[in-house]
């Protein structure tokens, strides 16, 4: 049986108009992972959602609230998405606050090559 967030996934990537390989491909995964969400065979991740909001502008609510928009306000700001996912992923006010510093610390393309350099796949 599909889980909720594996059809809107689905959803999402034929809205954007990407194969599976593609979607893979942005986010760092191959069109077999992307395919395996689809199916329901893994439960998406926290790294994939806040990656697709990072790149989409996808609303994180949509993966699981049913009449969630597919996508945030274009004019959304990064205090607004933390304050969005710290709703969601119940996050006290301190790690809202480190949310909101990383959005804009990676604003600075040094900062970006360092984060990279931290993040483990």
């Amino acid at each position: 049986m599909k889980n909720f967030a594996a059809e809107k996934l689905k959803l999402l990537r034929e809205n954007l108009g990407l194969t599976q390989a593609e979607l893979g491909e942005k986010l760092g995964v191959n069109q077999k992972t992307i395919g395996d969400n689809e199916r329901s065979k893994f439960t998406i991740s926290y790294e994939t959602i806040v990656q697709l909001v990072n790149i989409y502008n996808v609303n994180p609510a949509y993966f699981f609230i049913a009449d969630a928009s597919m996508f945030l306000d274009v004019k959304s700001n990064g205090q607004e998405k933390a304050k969005q996912l710290s709703g969601l992923f119940a996050l006290s006010s301190d790690e809202t606050e480190v949310i909101l510093k990383l959005i804009e610390l990676i604003k600075h393309p040094e900062a970006r090559e360092i984060l990279k350099g931290l993040y483990i796949k």
